[in-house]
């Protein structure tokens, strides 16, 4: 799977910041491949199916009107190098608490 359509350098670039932070005694390569598969969960909330489960589950159209396109997981910044995944969130699934969650391959 190629999630986003992101080029393989810049997929395995999304454990580099992760790694910045985590003590040298952490396994590297399985933050790697942890941050491979959160990747891989954020492809799927872009799936048209599963953003619709998701509206529905949360009760999203009828307390707050969102719609698939504001609740799709998107590639929002990407120049080749570096990119950054968004998505709507909510805290504790709260609608009154919602929050963007950004994941990036550098260091914000």
């Amino acid at each position: 799977m190629k999630p986003f359509g992101l080029s393989k350098t810049q997929v395995r670039s999304f454990h580099e910041p992760v790694l910045e932070y985590l003590p040298s005694f952490f396994d590297a390569q399985a933050v790697s491949d942890s941050e491979y598969e959160d990747l891989e969960s954020l492809a799927q909330l872009a799936i048209p199916a599963v953003v619709a489960e998701r509206i529905e589950k949360l009760g999203a159209t009828e307390i707050c009107g969102l719609d698939s396109d504001s609740m799709t997981e998107k590639l929002l910044f990407n120049d080749g190098k570096r990119a950054v995944v968004s998505g709507l969130r909510f805290r504790n699934l709260d609608l009154r608490l919602p929050y963007v969650a950004l994941k990036a391959n550098f260091r914000i």
